[in-house]
């Protein structure tokens, strides 16, 4: 056992080497300067601004605050900051400090995981599949090679450009590790495992606990003959309850009734898996997409675990004529195929398309708005992805003699790289052009809160300094220890929306200790209720907009 670990530990190291090379071609030298917030654009915005607000509340109960929203109170969860994280962090709030992001070097962090995780997984697999066999140095490079396709799956190192908890796709990984690892456990040590990654997931994004989910109920019902129907129930019925309780624990079941946009738009095109969008080194295909939304649906898989599905499903077809010492075992290629499928159905959305055609199901009611809550379902294949790897690993390993699958694996790796190469050169130079936006001068003084009419998730439109202006107010406030009405979030409530969308309480007394944003519209119509006490001026936010501050 312990020569096992000590192997497997040694074989890990090239996995770890690799992950962090390519962690650096695909985010650069920019994200892991950790004083360098320039590149924090968009979502990446928010998500630094809601940890700095957050971590410097000394008012906030659990995750809830109300500097992002002042002055009603919310969970910080709807802004997508990976809330279990931020809990973890709260207690070193003060060695945090603001000014300074981590997010390059979680990316890196990403990346190992899913490489390790990735290893476990290919390993445990062939395992299965070769069950009297013990794992050999071959078995191992087999894996080795498994999990450097992990490492360089294009749909995480995308998400590096504008999700943190996104991009933390190890946690399928791990999920797919302890399903397999757990398959034939009792049923007390499989609901440990198994609700344990679930209960993770939870506290990190809804998406990934979606996929966890789905994985550990596909199995367990896989398993329902070996294990009887029953406690496939109890075990489907287990993971049900631990998600519920998590999203509840870390705050995501409060956006259940929140406002949201984008099922059937930011879905999967059915040829997505091989549509490079002409980023690729190799296989340069690009499709008109009919949705427009295949930035949230981008799937690629990559030349060479594309050559290794198509391997995959010819050895399937000439089974029979593979020695029968050399055939799959017990690898569940059942379940893990039925992984991949419904993933990918589940990513169509109601919005069917294939290229530049599509077709919306007639779906209405109350169904439709349940599944508007997963506004982005081109992200559930990202679990098939990997399942395709394991898939074609454990293919090519028991349907080939050892060395001609070494060869295989080993030439298919180098497609990969020669094809992502470019992928990688562009996600590293797009990350090096973010930008993010910033507000003029004002005043400076200290005030308790600047607050925005109309605020972004009222109006983005009419909004001051445009549909980015969360960006230029959102760090004005938190680097100047203010608290703000004006907020970009997965998720708006309905509450928050009646009351921020209130304009009418211009009417009514203004603070002094406040700072206030009005569009041109707006300061038309109330512009006089700050004549007296405030000094208001335009150009702040690079438009007609007013900014009025209390006098000395």
């Amino acid at each position: 056992m312990r020569r096992s670990a000590l192997a497997n530990m040694l074989a890990v190291l090239p996995v770890i080497a690799f992950a962090a090379t390519w962690a650096l071609l695909v985010l650069g030298h920019v994200p892991l300067d950790v004083h360098d917030l320039h590149w924090l654009q968009g979502d990446l915005a928010q998500t630094y601004m809601t940890w700095g607000q957050f971590l410097s509340d000394p008012q906030s109960h659990w995750l809830s605050s109300a500097r992002m929203s002042y002055p009603l109170a919310q969970s910080v969860s709807l802004f997508d900051p990976m809330p279990l994280l931020l809990l973890l962090a709260k207690p070193f709030a003060a060695v945090l400090g603001t000014g300074r992001q981590y997010f390059g070097w979680y990316f890196l962090l990403c990346l190992v995981l899913q490489g390790v995780f990735g290893y476990l997984t290919v390993l445990q697999a062939l395992r299965m599949a070769q069950p009297d066999a013990a794992p050999s140095a071959r078995t191992r490079c087999f894996a080795v090679i498994g999990a450097l396709f992990f490492v360089m799956m294009p749909c995480t190192a995308f998400r590096f450009q504008g999700h943190t908890s996104l991009s933390s796709q190890w946690l399928l990984a791990l999920a797919m590790w302890t399903t397999l690892r757990t398959l034939d456990a009792r049923r007390a040590a499989w609901l440990l495992g198994n609700c344990a990654v679930m209960l993770l997931a939870t506290g990190i994004h809804p998406y990934l606990a979606m996929m966890v989910g789905i994985n550990g109920a596909v199995f367990s019902i896989a398993r329902a003959r070996a294990t009887g129907w029953l406690d496939a129930a109890l075990r489907v019925a287990a993971l049900l309850l631990v998600a519920a309780a998590g999203l509840w624990v870390f705050g995501f079941a409060s956006g259940a009734e929140a406002n949201a946009w984008g099922y059937g738009f930011y879905s999967m095109n059915a040829l997505a898996p091989i549509d490079s969008n002409g980023w690729a080194g190799l296989l340069r295909f690009d499709v008109p997409n009919a949705t427009g939304g295949q930035a949230e649906g981008f799937q690629y898989l990559g030349l060479g675990l594309i050559a290794l599905m198509a391997f995959a499903v010819l050895s399937h077809a000439a089974r029979a004529r593979v020695p029968v010492e050399v055939r799959t075992a017990c690898f569940p290629y059942a379940a893990a195929l039925s992984v991949v499928v419904l993933c990918y159905a589940l990513s169509f959305s109601t919005t069917l398309t294939f290229a530049s055609h599509s077709y919306s199901l007639p779906i209405h009611g109350w169904v439709n708005h349940q599944l508007e809550h997963f506004r982005a379902s081109g992200r559930f294949f990202w679990i098939g992805g990997f399942w395709l790897i394991v898939i074609g690993v454990v293919a090519c390993a028991t349907r080939l003699k050892p060395r001609h699958a070494t060869w295989l694996l080993a030439a298919l790796l180098l497609v990969q790289i020669a094809d992502l190469l470019p992928f990688a050169r562009y996600s590293r130079e797009t990350i090096a052009h973010l930008s993010v936006a910033t507000m003029g001068h004002v005043r400076p003084g200290n005030y308790a809160a600047i607050l925005v009419y109309p605020p972004w998730q009222c109006d983005q439109k009419a909004t001051p300094g445009g549909d980015r202006n969360y960006e230029k107010i959102g760090l004005y406030a938190l680097h100047r220890h203010m608290q703000t009405n004006n907020f970009y979030a997965a998720r708006a409530l309905p509450e928050q929306i009646a009351y921020h969308c209130d304009y009418s309480r211009l009417e009514r007394d203004l603070s002094m200790q406040d700072v206030y944003v009005l569009s041109a519209d707006l300061f038309q119509r109330y512009g006089s209720r700050f004549a007296n006490g405030f000094d208001c001026a335009t150009g702040a936010l690079g438009d007609a907009s007013w900014v009025c501050v209390p006098k000395r």
